[in-house]
């Protein structure tokens, strides 16, 4: 209640369009030398020098546009949701920071903004190349489509996952980086690393060096597929030691050979394996699905294997349900009517059988979950998007050389 009258009074002195995100957080591709200032917004390039590089123009532009009163059309996601009366993510987000600035500082265009929530992206390199991936995120696709061409006969795909090649990005400069995170590192609250694999990248090594002796208490939150040898986690496990606030989020949304199939390069016992060693360090955990058609297969079997290893480990790892969008034609849009309300009747008896089983975090997952699966009606697309699905996975198999599952879709 009085960090919401702190943030009223707030915009009273600056604007009602006010986002603090808009100054006070970003995510940074280093890899691609870009930045947006939440993941709502376009990216653009970072600036030239240690005191643009978080504040490049067409930042700055938006930034001016809001202490105006005006309502950047990058942050459009955000107002559609306040025209409908919905708490949008640029109230949440303006609550979650510790402080803010006075407020003529947000005036002063020459005001070097600092980062109070920070992501960073140092590079693409990943030892996966997930179905529901692309060359964006993963040098393993990027692999894929500069050996074997761009997947070919898919209409449905809007964003062209697979069907425009490799984009090429100049990265940042890296010195420049340093030097800019050198001095903004003592003012960040919450820093988030993601890929590509975190854990692969020497980057983040370095962050957690850094930050260790700045500030321990720091919220260190990092994503990353688990899929390492053991050395490597060993050491992650030896730096996050030093942390009180470490947060992993873990992906992976099956069991053993669909988990297999779906995580191209993952081996699902040696996954559970690390998962267990990481059940017994200092930090919390989450399994973080991307729920597509084809998980739904074999959800239930890791719900399982989580729920039989947090009953003999100190950390208590939970599973976090979100649903993959695009590319559209590997989400539950390509399922028929009755491969729905399969899976709805498949997963309403299995959580009723694990139901005091579950964390208190899981319910409400779980409840929406199944809320979707019933109140999910069949896309009048679905033809198109199922024969979609077909061609990618029969092209996918073929490049992967692997065993084709997603005729497992909609069966037992």
């Amino acid at each position: 209640f009085p960090v919401t009258i702190a943030l009223q009074k707030l915009k009273d002195n600056t604007s009602q369009t006010l986002c603090l995100a808009k100054f006070h957080e970003a995510t940074i591709w280093l890899y691609s030398g870009r930045i947006a200032s939440c993941h709502h917004t376009p990216l653009v390039p970072v600036g030239e020098t240690v005191a643009t590089f978080y504040n490049p123009i067409e930042k700055r532009t938006q930034q001016k546009m809001m202490l105006a009163g005006n309502k950047p059309t990058e942050c459009s996601y955000c107002w559609k949701l306040e025209e409908k009366n919905i708490t949008s993510d640029r109230f949440k987000k303006s609550m979650s920071f510790k402080s803010s600035l006075k407020p003529e500082m947000y005036f002063d265009s020459n005001y070097n903004f600092k980062p109070k929530a920070l992501e960073l992206a140092f590079n693409k390199l990943c030892n996966l190349a997930c179905s529901y991936c692309s060359a964006d995120y993963s040098s393993k696709w990027a692999d894929d489509l500069t050996k074997n061409g761009n997947y070919e006969n898919i209409s449905t795909d809007k964003r062209l996952h697979y069907q425009r090649g490799v984009d090429q990005y100049s990265p940042a400069n890296m010195d420049l980086f340093w030097a800019w995170f050198n001095d903004a590192a003592s003012e960040i609250e919450s820093i988030r690393i993601t890929g590509g694999e975190p854990l692969l990248h020497e980057e983040t090594f370095m962050v957690l060096d850094i930050m260790q002796k700045i500030n321990p208490n720091i919220e260190f939150v990092v994503h990353t597929n688990l899929c390492q040898k053991p050395l490597v986690i060993a050491r992650f496990v030896e730096k996050i030691s030093k942390f009180n606030n470490v947060r992993l989020n873990i992906s992976n949304e099956s069991a053993d050979d669909i988990a297999e199939f779906i995580r191209d390069g993952m081996v699902y016992n040696e996954w559970l394996n690390n998962l267990k060693v990481l059940s017994e360090s200092n930090a919390n955990l989450s399994v973080s699905t991307t729920i597509t058609a084809l998980a739904l297969t074999k959800l239930d079997k890791m719900y399982a294997d989580i729920i039989n290893l947090r009953e003999h480990t100190k950390q208590k790892v939970y599973v976090a349900v979100n649903y993959a969008t695009y590319p559209e034609f590997q989400s539950i849009a390509c399922l028929t009517q009755e491969e729905l309300n399969f899976y709805y009747n498949k997963y309403l008896r299995f959580f009723d059988t694990i139901k005091d089983k579950l964390l208190d975090i899981e319910h409400s997952h779980v409840e929406r979950m199944l809320t979707m699966l019933k109140e999910t009606k069949e896309h009048t697309n679905q033809k198109e998007l199922r024969k979609d699905s077909d061609s990618f996975f029969a092209q996918y198999s073929l490049r992967r050389n692997k065993t084709n599952l997603s005729v497992r879709i909609g069966k037992e």
